[in-house]
This record gives structure tokens, C-alpha cells and sequence, in this order.
């Protein structure tokens, strides 16, 4: 990238990471004006912006720092699709069937839903896969088996960011759960980014998750997410998916070391 273009780049980094804190401001004044549905709108929304604005801003700074960024999938169909599959599993299918949650949200509120759910996707995966994850494969570019432990503690950052809930008012129990599940989360993402060279497979996947996992916390339905059998699915489908995508990895572990560009 030539200097002018960098110039470029760096400017529209700065402007919408400004654009973000602005959105993140106005989320929190219109909150203390408003409640109900009016509130739940207008906080997924602004929510939703401030998240899209962040990515873009992500992806600039990606830019500025020489790493590859890939759009288009380039293979990689069997472990996107066991992505797919724990994510559908921890779609509350079950619950919402037998009356254990309930859908209170309107239309609008579900779509606000999914759009807030898609921008959480592209800004973590584009800033813990697409940043932290080639970053900490950098400082292991000379280490014996370094791609995996840069999946491993690009995963762990990615987790132990989660406990930023912890401020916002969330449970010890419920924050310390989501970072395990958001660490193996994290590592199948990795491995369908090192597959498919795509960023949008993992965000594909990291979205659906969340669309399934956060309905009841986002205030889109009341009642209890887990019963017996979805915690049994949910389980059988993780293990059975984790044990092929820790197998494909292994098998095809150069392909990380390629993606990460470490030394043979």
C-alpha cells in the first residue's frame, strides 16, 4: 500500500472509530429517556451501527498492517458446516416449541435482532480472528507447532474479553460460562477461517450462534433457554463436531501455518 493510500485508510479508521464512541454515546443518552419496546429498538439499533462502524475500523487498521483479509471462500465446506451445526444446536428450538420461552419482541425487534447479532459477528471475528489471531501467530512465526498456540491464545483473549460483562451488570455464573463456550466458539471459528480463507464463513457462523444463544438476554423472548433435551443436543452435537474439526485441523494443521505465514 502506497503512502497516499495509507493516508487514506488511516482517515477512515479514524472517522468511523469516532463515529462508533458517537453511537455508543447516543445509545446511552436515548437510554435514559426511554423504556419498553421504544427502548429495546432503539438499543439494538444504535447497538448495531456502533458495532458495524468498529469493523470497518477494524478492517482499516487490518490494512494498515499488511495482513490478508480474505472475502471469498476458497474450500473449507466440511468445518463451516460442523459450525453450522453447533450453532443450530443452540438455536432453543425445543423451548420455544414447548412453551419454555417465549418470542415478546415484535417483527421489528427480531429483525433489529438479527442485524444487531450480524454486527457483533464481523467486528469479533474480523478484530479476534482477522487481527489478534495473524498477530499473536507472528510473535510464534519461529515455534515449533506456533499456529496452534496462536489459536489457542487468540481464542482465550477472544474469551477473557467476555468478562467485560461483568460491568455492565452480568452474573458472575452466566459471564464465567460464556467464556468457556465462547473459547470453543472461538477455536471452530478459527479452524473454518484457516479453511475456507474467509472471514465471512466464521462471522456466518459466530452471528447464528449469537442469534440462537442471546435471545432472551437481548429482551427478545422471556422464559428459560435450556431444558433437558436441548442441553443433551447441544452436547452431543459440540462433542461430534469438535472431534472432526480438531481431526481436519491436525490433518491439514500446514494450512494454518500458511494462512499465519510462519516458517516450516
Amino acid at each position: 500500500m502506497n503512502a497516499k493510500n495509507k493516508k487514506i485508510t488511516f482517515t477512515a479508521g479514524v472517522i468511523c472509530f469516532a463515529s462508533a464512541t458517537a453511537f455508543a454515546v447516543a445509545d446511552a443518552f436515548f437510554h435514559n429517556g426511554l423504556q419498553g419496546s421504544a427502548a429495546l429498538k432503539v438499543g439494538l439499533a444504535v447497538g448495531a451501527c456502533e458495532r458495524l462502524f468498529l469493523t470497518v475500523a477494524v478492517v482499516c487498521a487490518i490494512r494498515l498492517l499488511d495482513y490478508i483479509l480474505g472475502v471469498k471462500p476458497r474450500g473449507g465446506v466440511a468445518p463451516f458446516l460442523l459450525g453450522l451445526a453447533i450453532a443450530a444446536a443452540n438455536f432453543p428450538l425445543i423451548p420455544l416449541i414447548n412453551g419454555g420461552l417465549t418470542l415478546v419482541g415484535d417483527s421489528l425487534d427480531i429483525a433489529l435482532f438479527a442485524l444487531s447479532c450480524a454486527a457483533t459477528g464481523a467486528l469479533e471475528e474480523t478484530l479476534f480472528r482477522g487481527l489478534v489471531f495473524p498477530v499473536t501467530g507472528h510473535f510464534f512465526r519461529k515455534v515449533k507447532f506456533g499456529e496452534t498456540y496462536a489459536l489457542i491464545i487468540a481464542s482465550a483473549i477472544f474469551a477473557l474479553s467476555h468478562l467485560l460483562n461483568l460491568f455492565v451488570g452480568a452474573g458472575v455464573g452466566a459471564t464465567l460460562m460464556q467464556v468457556g463456550y465462547s473459547f470453543l466458539i472461538g477455536c471452530v471459528c478459527s479452524v473454518v477461517l484457516i479453511a475456507s480463507r474467509s472471514i465471512i464463513l466464521p462471522v456466518i457462523v459466530h452471528a447464528l450462534f449469537n442469534f440462537g444463544g442471546t435471545l432472551s438476554s437481548a429482551g427478545v423472548a422471556t422464559g428459560n433457554h435450556w431444558d433437558l433435551p436441548s442441553i443433551i443436543t447441544m452436547a452431543c452435537v459440540a462433542v461430534f463436531a469438535g472431534v472432526f474439526l480438531a481431526l481436519y485441523y491436525f490433518k491439514n494443521i500446514k494450512k494454518a501455518r500458511e494462512y499465519l505465514g510462519l516458517e516450516s
